[in-house]
Parts: C-alpha cells; structure tokens; sequence
C-alpha cells in the first residue's frame, strides 16, 4: 500500500485515494468525534470547490452528505454511513490507478516507487522492515510538500496544504507510523483525530484577535460555510476559520491576514415573522380586551350616575308626597 500510494502522489491525483483510507478510520470516533471529522471530511474532499475534490463525486451527493450532517448529527449509526456512497464512487477511480500500477510493475518500472515485490515479501511481517518502506518512501514525500509550502509562505497552496495534512493522517493513522515532536508528521493538521498537532497546539494561542474592529474567534463549522473574503469553502481541520461576533463574518485564517475592510458592527436583528406576527396578534388582542374593558367600566360609572339620579328623584317625589299629605290634613 506505501508503494502504490507513493505511485499515485508521484503520477496521478490521490484525492480518492487518501479519502479512502482515512474514512476508512473515521467510524472508530465517538459521535461528537465523527460529526467534527465528518465536517473535516467533507469540506477537503466532496464540496464542490474543496483544495482536494474527488473528481467521481457530483454535487448532488455533496448536499445529500451536507443534508444528512446537520439533520442527523446526534445518531450514531446515521453518521457512521455518511460516506458510504461516495466510498463506493471513489472505488472506480483506485481501481484505475491499481490497474496502471500493475501495468508499471509489470514492466519492470515499479522499483521507482519503492522495493521490488522479492523484498515486499521478505518485509512482510517483520514491523521493522515494514517501517523503513514506509520511510523510505512516503516520509520524504511529505517533508517535499511541506518545504514546497514553507516556499511559498506566509500565502499557502490549499491543495499543497491539504494533501500534507491527508498523507500525514495516512502515515500517521493507517501505517502507524511513529514521529518525533517537531518532525514533518507533526507540523501540520491531522484528520480524525482526537490529539492535536504542534501546529494545532501553537495555533490555538491566538484563537482571538482583532483586525480593523472585526472581534475575531477562531471557531469549528458544522455545515458548508464560505469565507467572506474570498468566497472558497472555510475547509478542512477545525477550526476552519475565524468568526466576527460584531457583523458574524466568517474568514479563513490565512484570509484574515489580508483583511482590510472594516467592522461595519453588530449586525441587525432579524425577527422571525412568525413570531413577530404572533406577538401583533396578542397585543391587538390586548388593545381590544383594554379597549372593552375600559368602555364597560364607563358604562358601569353611567349605570351607577343614573341610579343615583333616580334614588334622588324617587325620594324628592316621596318627600313631596308626605308634605303635601299633611298639608291637606291639616
């Protein structure tokens, strides 16, 4: 598998191939473990626009995975089958790749990318043996990467830097592959897993930062997002980006460095019209019920006016009554 993953960097896109082998990892997280990794996954790998789309998965299947992510992210067995489609999609894609690889070796051609099958044999087994392959022949691939980055920093290559962080979680992950602190394995980002790299060790220091008044906080993203300042997908190891609490702008970290466009402030509430409507149609109901209460107690206060104007003249015509009875008597 060294030798013919080393064949694929060399001569065609691995894309599929290294998809491949790291969601073949990704089922052994937890559920908070793969609804982060399946995010990872899918912005590097199936979204239209990632730094490494697999060239067999079409749009249509890329929303179906980001449907399924944001509506089924608390089931285990929902999330554990996310890629299944889009696994078998790329299986067509390596099938090629092996075929030609075959053809290489057949020709006496293979040896260019790593031991010849005699020595694949007598390695075989031996832990030792199989690791100095592995070294030999995906190692030196890696830290070419990541010099051609260093190259062209601080304004990264996002293919460049996302196929480093894919064969680093390959050697990492799937050979086993030890590393020191500080070697190529551990300067860059690593797909499902739960241990941080020094680089993600050294990143998270500056998780808050201020640029022309934008109140940035590094944040990981759940659901396809695109960055504000360039428009590509906010992709790969979480935290994919930064996040403006003041206007919820979202950028890349690199983006960031070219922000130049100032915080216009918090953004202005949106009511939900529904609500909003419920809460017209209780206040109208209150005015009505304020509006009736008030012209009963109006007419209460008539009704009482009256009364009294009747009593008053009932007693006056009472009073007149008996005047006049003695009146007459006497």
């Amino acid at each position: 598998m060294a030798v013919f993953l080393n064949f694929v960097l060399t001569n065609s896109d691995p894309s599929a191939l290294l998809f491949y082998l790291i969601t073949m990892l990704y089922k052994e997280g937890s559920v908070k473990d793969m609804r982060k990794w399946a995010y990872e996954i899918h912005s590097t790998f199936l979204v239209p626009g990632a730094p490494l789309l697999c060239a067999n998965v079409d749009e249509a299947l890329a929303r179906e995975i980001d449907d399924m992510l944001q509506k089924e992210n608390g089931k285990a067995e929902k999330l554990s089958m996310v890629f299944l489609r889009s696994r078998v999609k790329v299986k067509d894609i390596i099938n090629q790749q092996l075929q030609q690889f075959q053809t290489k070796r057949t020709a006496g051609l293979g040896t260019m990318y790593g031991p010849n099958d005699q020595l694949l044999q007598m390695a075989k087994g031996d832990k030792v043996k199989e690791q100095r392959i592995i070294d030999e022949t995906l190692l030196p691939k890696l830290q070419q990467y990541l010099d051609e980055l260093e190259r062209e920093s601080p304004k990264e290559d996002p293919k460049k830097s996302a196929l480093c962080s894919a064969l680093s979680t390959v050697l990492m992950r799937f050979f086993v592959t030890r590393y020191n602190p500080g070697g190529p394995i551990d300067k860059v980002h690593h797909f499902v897993s739960r241990e941080k790299s020094f680089k993600s060790r050294l990143m998270t220091k500056n998780r808050k930062q201020t640029i022309c008044g934008h109140n940035l906080h590094l944040q990981p993203y759940y659901e396809v997002t695109r960055c504000n300042h360039c428009q590509n997908i906010l992709w790969g190891v979480s935290p994919q980006g930064y996040h403006c609490t003041n206007c919820e702008l979202n950028i890349h970290r690199a983006c960031a460095k070219d922000l130049n466009e100032y915080c216009p402030g918090p953004a202005v509430q949106k009511n939900d019209s529904k609500i909003t409507k419920l809460m017209e149609k209780i206040s109208s109901r209150n005015h009505h019920q304020d509006k009736s209460r008030r012209h009963d107690e109006d007419a209460t206060a008539d009704d009482t006016t009256i009364s009294g104007e009747y009593n008053r003249i009932d007693t006056c015509m009472t009073t007149n009554k008996t005047v006049g009875v003695g009146e007459h008597d006497e």
